[in-house]
């Protein structure tokens, strides 16, 4: 919630905290808090208005750099951690699970099938009942600039097509 405060913040300015605000109500979110689905929904809802958006997909794909670039500067032991991509992949349910901690399990659960490590190649799945298939999509594009590794992203399923999960084929490199 915080990482879409931002978003607004990068977007609109100061005004368009304000018109949030409005929209929206208090905006001072808890880190690590755990926010029902609704309370979730109407807040995505009131930022995707203050920014007029209307297509779901397109806000994730904008959305998605902002709050990784976020989530890498508030933590940064993370690129520490995990000093490739491959490496930051393998992990992604981990740092999943750590960072947005409390609220995860009602968020999503991204896990990893299958991983050939010489090949450098995962298999990983991705369920949500928000089904955020394009934020989790363009989140790994983005964490291949950051680390400024190749990637090659093969879907074999995805929520917003009707599957019970995404799952993706992913090689670095």
């Amino acid at each position: 919630m915080n990482g879409m405060v931002e978003f607004v913040k990068h977007k609109k300015g100061m005004n368009g905290i304000e018109k949030l605000k409005k929209e929206y109500g208090e905006i001072n979110f808890r880190e690590l808090k755990s926010y029902s689905i609704d309370e979730f929904t109407r807040f995505v809802g009131a930022v995707m208005r203050v920014l007029n958006y209307t297509d779901p997909a397109r806000f994730q794909e904008h959305f998605a750099p902002i709050v990784f670039e976020y989530l890498m500067n508030k933590y940064p032991d993370i690129s520490k951690k995990y000093p490739d991509l491959y490496s930051f992949l393998l992990n992604i349910p981990r740092i999943h699970d750590s960072i947005p901690g409390a609220f995860c399990c009602e968020i999503g659960k991204i896990r990893i099938i299958e991983a050939n490590d010489d090949e450098k190649e995962i298999t990983m799945e991705y369920v949500s009942p928000y089904k955020l298939d394009a934020l989790f999509l363009t989140l790994i594009k983005e964490s291949a600039k950051y680390y400024k590794e190749p990637v090659d992203i093969k879907i074999l399923s995805k929520m917003t097509e009707g599957a019970d999960k995404t799952v993706v084929k992913i090689k670095v490199g």
